[in-house]
């Protein structure tokens, strides 16, 4: 038995699949079965059952699991410890957002003064950013409105209001601004059920007691833009979330006596916040929370003509 097998079988488990878990650990699918086989022959038990198209664990299984999952987060921890002595000569700090254009910007921050250290950045929903930052898959989360635990910190990064993003020749393009009750006469276009711009505009449709016209489920930005561009609906972005596209018309959602507002944060552990490159983030996330750069994200890019956006002429 080694650490090779049994790190095996926690992200089977973890991430619900060979497939999956080879992918998390960069190895081929054939090497994590080969790791269960052996690690099954050694412990002479069942660790796993195919029910469906999918895996599930024995009795035998889940007893093991529950001591793999204490080693793995003692591994965990002694990485951290390790990991807290050091400078910025190297390293490797791993971020996961759910707001790339956020991400980006304190990227650049951070190279501009710490080039030696490799980042790399996942996008993920607000649930994965969590669950990725407690099992110790990532440094820092940047992500709305974190429910936090005794072990995280959170600082706030910047707040921003919403758009509604149209079609270019849709006739709401003749205002400078919308109020949520121009979704009862539209197909709106949303994300995924937890996304939190997505739970924003339907508390505030729940408020006014009105339903769009008509709602399709698209869970990626892209496709999104795509969609509309198409003239499948209409959806609403965090307004740094909506760069220059000549076939696409952004307009600020207010809303009377609502807070229409995304608030922002960085997330992290506590037990790691002195690793140097985990400083060295925190440090920049905290001057761009406290100088009020996130402002450029609640304003829409000024207008160049009769209701139209830089990028929007056509």
């Amino acid at each position: 038995m080694n650490f090779a097998q049994i790190r095996a079988f926690y992200y089977v488990f973890r991430e619900g699949g060979v497939g999956r878990a080879a992918h998390m650990l960069n190895v081929s699918q054939p090497t994590i079965s080969q790791h269960l086989k052996a690690l099954e022959a050694e412990a002479d038990v069942r660790l796993f059952e195919r029910r469906g198209r999918g895996l599930v664990l024995t009795a035998d299984g889940a007893q093991v699991f529950a001591a793999v999952e204490r080693m793995m987060r003692a591994a965990a921890d002694v990485e951290d410890a390790l990991a807290n002595e050091g400078s910025l000569d190297g390293g490797h700090l791993r971020v996961v957002s759910d707001s790339p254009p956020l991400s980006v910007r304190l990227l650049k921050r951070f190279r501009d003064r710490h080039r030696n250290v490799a980042v790399s950045i996942t996008v993920a929903s607000k649930a994965t950013i969590m669950a990725r930052l407690e099992d110790g898959e990532a440094d820092v989360g940047i992500t709305v409105e974190p429910t936090l635990g005794v072990d995280f910190i959170g600082l706030p990064l910047q707040s921003e209001g919403l758009a509604l993003c149209v079609w270019r020749d849709h006739p709401l393009t003749r205002m400078r601004h919308v109020g949520v009750g121009v979704l009862e006469d539209e197909v709106l276009l949303m994300r995924e059920a937890s996304s939190r711009t997505r739970g924003l505009v339907e508390q505030a449709l729940a408020q006014l007691g009105i339903s769009p016209r008509e709602t399709v489920e698209i869970g990626d930005r892209e496709a999104l833009r795509e969609a509309v561009a198409a003239k499948i609906g209409v959806t609403a972005f965090a307004m740094s979330e909506c760069p220059p596209d000549p076939r696409l018309h952004y307009l600020p959602i207010h809303q009377a006596e609502m807070s229409l507002v995304l608030h922002e944060h960085l997330v992290f552990r506590k037990r790691i916040r002195a690793r140097p490159e985990v400083a060295a983030f925190i440090e920049i996330a905290r001057e761009y929370g406290a100088a009020g750069m996130a402002r450029d994200g609640r304003v829409l890019p000024r207008r160049t003509g009769r209701g139209q956006e830089p990028g929007n002429a056509s």
